[in-house]
């Protein structure tokens, strides 16, 4: 799955603007892509060295649903979420959640703008 999530991941990146250059990719014993938890606060520590070292301004995560209830996804919620309950970010630092929709929105396509609309917060 590595090659996978690493062409999503310079795929996504493109089409939000953000240089390849400005893409780390980690291979972190204890945090490979699978149906895993992984653990919080070492998520946590990794992700606030990289916050700190490149002046990040930004954080995209998921919520607590994780999308699709994936135990990667949710695992970054909450490693985010320890840091940012905690104090232990940079008061520039702006963190923004992908909110979890349930499958019948997820696949009905462009009707779905209609939901998003009344729904999001």
């Amino acid at each position: 799955l590595g090659h996978i999530r690493k062409d999503e991941l310079f795929r996504s990146c493109h089409k939000m603007g953000i240089s390849p250059s400005h893409v780390t990719l980690m291979n972190v014993t204890g945090l490979q892509d699978g149906q895993i938890k992984w653990e919080t606060e070492k998520l946590a520590r990794i992700v606030l060295q990289h916050v700190e070292k490149l002046d990040i301004e930004v954080i995209l995560t998921f919520d607590d649903n994780g999308v699709s209830a994936h135990p990667n996804h949710i695992s970054c919620f909450h490693a985010m979420q320890f840091l940012y309950s905690n104090g232990m970010l940079p008061s520039d630092v702006q963190i923004f959640v992908l909110e979890s929709v349930s499958l019948f929105r997820k696949y009905i396509g462009v009707l779905d703008i209609y939901a998003s609309f009344f729904s999001s917060t």
